[in-house]
């Protein structure tokens, strides 16, 4: 996942999985009851990061020289369930880290696979983050996280996107 020192990660915090043991006071035979969090979207969410992840890696031996940026591409899904109409979110990213970005965003092959109604209407948000360091990395992690909060707080259609990545 490194070349030369730096890194090239997806964060993968969108989707959280809880599984917590209860002990109800009606449980006769003393059996802890597990509870989970984790939805069919949370799932596919898990699976097409993973995918974004593994794809950002084959990408990141591409790299020579990239810095410290977070890279926000929205796309829709075509009618092939691949990704379509790839837009920058952000302005952020030299032109290797947009090229990787927009790679790796191109090669998910999932997108028929989401587990919503009207799946040709949704709009999706992938955010990559390059990092030199760990240093770097947490803090972009932070700033993402701020920015994402922004975006989902929004009242408008940006705050409806399937983020990915984050």
């Amino acid at each position: 996942m490194t070349t030369k020192g730096k890194i090239a990660t997806l964060l993968l915090g969108a989707t959280v999985f809880v599984a917590a043991p209860l002990a109800p006071a009606s449980a006769d035979n003393g059996d802890d009851i597990v509870v989970s969090s984790t939805s069919a979207m949370d799932k596919w969410q898990q699976a097409t990061t993973a995918r974004l992840d593994r794809a950002m890696r084959r990408g990141d031996s591409l790299r020579t020289d990239t810095g410290n940026s977070i890279v926000q591409i929205t796309f829709t899904r075509g009618p092939d369930g691949k990704p379509a109409n790839p837009q920058f979110y952000n302005g952020e990213g030299s032109w290797i880290e947009r090229r990787i970005a927009k790679q790796a965003v191109m090669s998910l092959d999932n997108l028929d696979e989401v587990p919503v109604k009207r799946a040709g209407e949704v709009q999706f948000i992938a955010n990559l983050i390059f990092a030199e360091d760990y240093r770097s990395l947490n803090k972009l992690r932070g700033r993402l996280l701020t920015m994402e909060s922004a975006r989902v707080a929004a009242k408008d259609e940006r705050s409806t996107y399937i983020a990915l990545g984050y």
